[in-house]
């Protein structure tokens, strides 16, 4: 009932409202949008790994970015985003548009605003469809979806047997469907600023800003992995990737002087864009939509030929630790730097620092496409 069945409710309802937008009022979006129902998801994600696989250099070059709605509500409690960095900026902005259906406050501010919370993260799932765009193209994709707490009664049992209509109806899950009707919006919105705003909304600060942090939860991880395995001395060299990510970020302060140009000129000419300004946002579109892109190796991680991207991917083994209680601790980022985690993980220390390096001659590359 809910896998899939809530996020389907969605795309159809997605799917009205611009078709009634492009027969009545004549609208055509300035990017392409693609409205896609998988099969094969219990099997190894097989419909949606076939698709990356056959349309694989159509997607690196011109697909930019992917929202998932595999289990849009499965509840009402939580909204929960799990979003690639790039798009932390926009999905903010649309928050901050949409009404609570609950209180007077817009969704970020009922969710965030004024709370110790963590806006968004971004953990790549292996039962998301979006997971071989991540890992094999690198495509930006973000789920937005509404949940119950797991303080209160574990959740919905998503992906079981008591996954139908019934024990959808009996739990008392948005019967009015008020958050389906929100996250319609929700969703909306977010596409029409991905398809037509000018300049592609993707925010590379808030993108440094999230390798920052995922780095530092592998630092403390290599730490820990290296005292569980006693190690010695060794200490994985994050210099070349703190280097990189200072000159990345100082390409995304001189984005957004761009955009502020941008808009005051073309505020100024009453909307009209001159040609030269045309040719320069062109030239940011096509070089801001292969950040992540450039973050493939062709050859794939460390022995895993299939996941390329060498940011964002599952670790193959989760260690699995626990507390003093005997409680399973969740406490690092394993969606991340797959190589190297790949490689702590197996005392491989030459390998961790050759993956990550290799993603630092990566970046660097991403950095060189800016100075042409």
């Amino acid at each position: 009932s809910i896998m899939p069945n809530s996020g389907t409710a969605v795309l159809i309802e997605l799917m009205t409202v611009l078709s009634l937008m492009v027969h009545k009022l004549k609208w055509r979006p300035l990017r392409t949008i693609q409205f896609v129902s998988f099969d094969g998801g219990d099997y190894n994600l097989a419909g949606s790994s076939f698709l990356v696989r056959q349309r694989e250099r159509e997607f690196r070059r011109h697909c930019y970015a992917y929202i998932d709605l595999s289990d849009s509500i499965s509840g009402i409690e939580e909204l929960e985003i799990n979003a690639d960095p790039l798009l932390w900026s926009v999905t903010e902005e649309v928050l901050k548009q949409v009404e609570d259906p609950t209180s007077n406050q817009t969704l970020f501010d009922y969710n965030w605003n004024g709370k110790n919370k963590k806006k968004f993260q971004y953990k790549t799932n292996q039962n998301k469809n979006s997971l071989p765009f991540i890992e094999h193209v690198a495509v930006p994709s973000i789920e937005i979806k509404f949940k119950n707490s797991k303080q209160k009664g574990g959740g919905y049992p998503i992906n079981s047997c008591s996954d139908n209509f019934k024990n959808f109806q009996d739990n008392n899950i948005d019967p009015d469907m008020k958050y389906h009707k929100v996250l319609s919006e929700v969703i909306m919105r977010l596409a029409l600023q991905l398809v037509q705003k000018p300049i592609i909304p993707f925010d590379i600060v808030g993108f440094v800003s999230g390798i920052n942090e995922y780095s530092k939860d592998l630092k403390q991880y290599s730490f820990d992995r290296i005292n569980e395995l006693k190690g010695g001395d060794f200490k994985l060299d994050f210099n070349r990737l703190e280097t990189s990510l200072i000159k990345l970020k100082s390409i995304g302060r001189e984005h957004i002087a761009f955009i502020e140009t941008w808009s005051d000129i073309v505020n100024a000419g009453s909307g009209i864009e001159p040609n030269l300004l045309s040719v320069n946002r062109w030239d940011w579109n096509a070089k801001i939509s292969l950040v992540e892109k450039s973050l493939l190796a062709m050859s794939g991680t460390l022995d895993r030929p299939w996941n390329r991207n060498v940011l964002f991917g599952r670790q193959l083994k989760f260690p699995l630790r626990f507390d003093d209680n005997g409680e399973l601790k969740d406490s690092y980022q394993y969606t991340t730097f797959p190589g190297v985690r790949d490689a702590l993980e197996r005392g491989d220390w030459a390998n961790a620092q050759s993956q990550l390096d290799m993603v630092t001659d990566l970046l660097d590359q991403c950095i060189k496409y800016f100075m042409i």
